[in-house]
């Protein structure tokens, strides 16, 4: 159902004297339904920091206090005032509006709809998904997305890649090799370089292409056990050839808890799907999915953090195998 923006008409005399309001509407823009879709209709803005010293007057005695202004800015949420962070004037906000122009370009380019929004650690970090066309490799069906995250907060820059999502298990990996990665700082110059960078856009198939001819490649490739725990320890930093998974006296209880957790996402996945690159890489993801890292950051991790920097170092490790 179309959301109606709501404005009001003020009607006044020649003195400035109010003489009606009259409510009305207006059919959004396809940048504010989607907003509105995702619970992301709200904009950032930024104001100058001040701070307040207190000073004697000389004469009087008076404890006074005087305002100074800073050089930063805080960048502020507007519909419920939350500030996340504290910029020069260089820095450049991003509104959720233009994340969605960017995104509906980028839909329209490829044909496909958006299909998901979301925000994260209260707006700090927002994202936006384009459904694109499905891929098999070997039994599993890997759906993509193209992702767009923006941070508000200082923490990334505007960013857009693809993602991929194994149906079986609901893994997720974030595909953004250097081709593929778009990144934008928040400068004053980050529109222009913006519409640079969609052209990039025309290529992502082929590059997609590309990614899932490796992902198909891991399917044929045997693994031995040797490289399965060469795998855990470049991941965990424990060497389980030497059952180090107990040993308590030299490792955190988290950290042997996470070796676990690894080491049965790995063999679950690897007994569906043989003991090959694809499984084994198939049980990282499944746990950076369900597994690494705490409930609460988990899944912002996966797109944009320590998760998604995971899979990413796993992959690249075994792209040089089957290259």
């Amino acid at each position: 159902m179309p959301h109606h923006l709501n404005y009001y008409i003020m009607y006044v005399n020649s003195k400035g004297q109010l003489l009606d309001v009259h409510a009305d509407h207006v059919n959004p823009t396809q940048a504010q339904e989607l907003l509105h879709k995702f619970n992301l209709d709200w904009e950032v803005k930024k104001f100058p920091l001040t701070f307040e010293t207190p000073f004697i007057c000389d004469n009087t005695g008076r404890n006074l206090r005087q305002t100074n202004k800073t050089d930063f800015f805080g960048v502020v949420r507007t519909d419920n005032k939350d500030c996340f962070g504290a910029f020069t004037n260089q820095y450049e906000t991003f509104q959720n509006s233009e994340l969605a122009e960017l995104v509906l370009e980028i839909a329209d380019t490829i044909g496909q709809p958006i299909s998901n929004g979301q925000e994260f650690k209260g707006g700090r970090k927002v994202m936006l998904q384009v459904d694109l066309n499905p891929v098999k490799i070997g039994d599993d069906t890997i759906t993509r997305k193209a992702t767009a995250i923006n941070s508000h907060d200082g923490s990334t820059s505007l960013r857009w890649g693809t993602t991929g999502t194994t149906i079986s298990c609901a893994n997720q990996f974030s595909a953004i090799s250097k081709e593929l990665e778009n990144s934008v700082r928040h400068t004053r110059n980050m529109r222009d370089a913006i519409s640079r960078s969609l052209r990039i856009i025309e290529n992502m198939e082929q590059a997609d292409k590309s990614l899932f001819e490796i992902f198909s490649s891991m399917t044929d490739y045997k693994v031995t056990q040797k490289r399965v725990n060469e795998t855990i320890n470049m991941i965990t930093g424990v060497d389980v050839t030497m059952g180090e998974i107990n040993a308590r006296d030299k490792y955190s209880t988290r950290k042997l808890n996470q070796t676990q957790d690894l080491v049965q996402s790995i063999v679950k996945e690897m007994s569906y799907k043989g003991q090959t690159l694809w499984g084994l890489f198939s049980g990282v993801t499944h746990y950076t999915t369900h597994k690494g890292g705490s409930d609460r950051t988990r899944e912002e991790s996966k797109y944009v953090g320590g998760l998604q920097r995971l899979d990413q170092k796993v992959f690249n490790k075994f792209a040089t195998l089957v290259a």
